[in-house]
């Protein structure tokens, strides 16, 4: 099984459109979505509207809970924040707000794969996996062979060997049935490793090979759509400097 693993959308539908096109050419079976279609960019319900009508397997991310719940507005910056009010509003009354209600935060794909917006351990608390330390709580947490999570929007992920935690910063991940591993595709649609282009992978379970993959899009016209909407201007600059 080919599975096009996709995280952080966040409303840039030039991004999106890029991956599939670049993940056609390359084939897969089935599509993961790994939370936050919505947030940041100024095209929700496009992007909503695409993935729905894609998506194999899915679960909610921070900003996909936070247009329909209040209580969750606490977990985030002003500008991040203001991004949530103005989706809501751009979302107001629309059917797709049944989706994001319907995508749960943690599924698993096939036995031993599971995946999650921010982690296993607390799901709903949208914890940060970003050093060994806090990959070691994850693996000790639930018995999965490979967890697959977005929320930091850097690619990459940590193999478990033994009781050591092993940071991966590779492009290709080749699986060992002896490891474990948590893997993080990166964003599609706001990286924030320093690269400008949108971030996806090809989890091939045949071949036990995660594979990371980079691809151009116009970024200059999502910007030009998030200035014209009233965002904040620091979602449209940081799509250019890939932070």
């Amino acid at each position: 099984m080919k599975y096009l693993v996709i995280a952080d959308i966040h409303a840039n539908i030039e991004a999106f459109e890029a991956v599939l096109d670049k993940a056609s050419s390359i084939g897969y079976d089935r599509l993961v979505f790994l939370g936050d279609v919505v947030g940041y960019g100024a095209n929700p319900e496009e992007c909503i509207m695409m993935l729905k009508s894609r998506m194999s397997y899915g679960v909610a991310g921070n900003h996909d809970r936070a247009i329909i719940d209040d209580s969750e507005l606490s977990f985030f910056n002003e500008i991040a924040r203001e991004a949530i009010i103005w989706t809501r509003n751009k979302l107001k009354n629309s059917p797709h707000l049944n989706f994001l209600k319907s995508l749960p935060y943690t599924q698993e794909i096939e036995p031993g794969i599971t995946i999650t917006h921010s982690s296993i351990s607390a799901p709903e608390y949208w914890d940060y996996i970003l050093s060994p330390y806090e990959a070691q709580i994850e693996f000790e947490s639930a018995e999965f062979a490979v967890m697959l999570f977005g929320h930091t929007h850097v690619p990459g992920g940590f193999e478990y060997i033994g009781q050591e935690v092993i940071p991966i910063d590779d492009y290709t991940i080749h699986l060992d049935s002896s490891r474990r591993y948590i893997l993080n595709p990166g964003s599609v649609g706001q990286p924030r490793d320093g690269d400008n282009r949108a971030s996806f992978a090809i989890l091939d379970t045949d071949k036990k090979v995660f594979q990371i993959y980079r691809v151009h899009y116009s970024f200059e016209e999502q910007q030009r759509k998030i200035k014209e909407a009233g965002l904040p201007l620091q979602l449209a600059t940081r799509l250019e400097i890939g932070r």
